[in-house]
């Protein structure tokens, strides 16, 4: 991470570090992490009904402690089954006044495994006026390369049509192109899917996006 930082002589860009907060089991090791990068400029811990089954609040305590100390911003990107799992917000607030990001939890990775994932009634069709929730930023994937998905195209499929080995070669993608350029209504009639089924999990933009892609290009994924 710091290398890659290290070549932005030119600007200076908001380096924010998403986490599941494991190695702040005490503050002094929570601080250890921040300190060793220098450039940070906000933490995100990722927290959830899934989560909260590893992670002791005693950890969100030393995270959140340990970037007060050190000026970074913090705030919990908290994912729900449910609306039920709104009570864990009730722990969180103990612990401090930091922002708490709401999503609905995406059925990829673990989850898809464990058939885990928001429960739509029913495909919300407003969903295809949307664009790529994340298409102003660029991402890094630890060993993998750039992109701008951080969901199940990255994770579920093969990463060499959406993971890039640079920037350039990321911003001048016709993947890069799509998803900036275009909501999910209109790469669908771009890739000649206007009879795709949808079903209820595609309410939510990342799913319909994956869906999408697995629909254009099937095996090849």
């Amino acid at each position: 991470m710091n290398d890659i930082i290290s070549r932005f002589e030119a600007v200076k860009p908001e380096l924010r570090m998403t986490t599941n907060g494991h190695f702040a089991q005490t503050r002094e090791k929570a601080m250890a992490v921040l300190e060793s990068i220098p450039k940070l400029s906000g933490v995100n811990l990722s927290y959830d009904s899934l989560h909260a089954k590893f992670l002791p609040e005693k950890n969100i305590e030393n995270l959140y402690s340990a970037c007060k100390e050190k000026g970074l911003d913090f705030a919990v990107l908290m994912a729900l089954r449910s609306p039920m799992d709104l009570v864990m917000l009730k722990g969180l607030r103990k612990i401090g006044g930091f922002k708490v990001w709401i999503q609905k939890l995406l059925p990829a990775g673990s989850a898809r495994d464990n058939g885990l994932g928001y429960k739509y009634p029913s495909f919300n069709e407003q969903v295809l006026a949307a664009c790529c929730p994340t298409r102003k930023k660029v991402i890094y994937m630890c060993g993998q390369g750039f992109t701008i998905c951080c969901s199940g195209l990255v994770f579920e499929t093969k990463t060499n049509r959406f993971v890039f080995p640079t920037v350039e070669a990321l911003l001048s993608s016709e993947f890069y192109r799509l998803m900036t350029e275009s909501n999910f209504g209109e790469i669908i009639k771009e890739f000649g899917l206007s009879g795709l089924e949808m079903l209820p999990e595609d309410s939510e933009p990342c799913t319909l996006c994956e869906h999408i892609y697995k629909a254009k290009y099937g095996a090849d994924l």
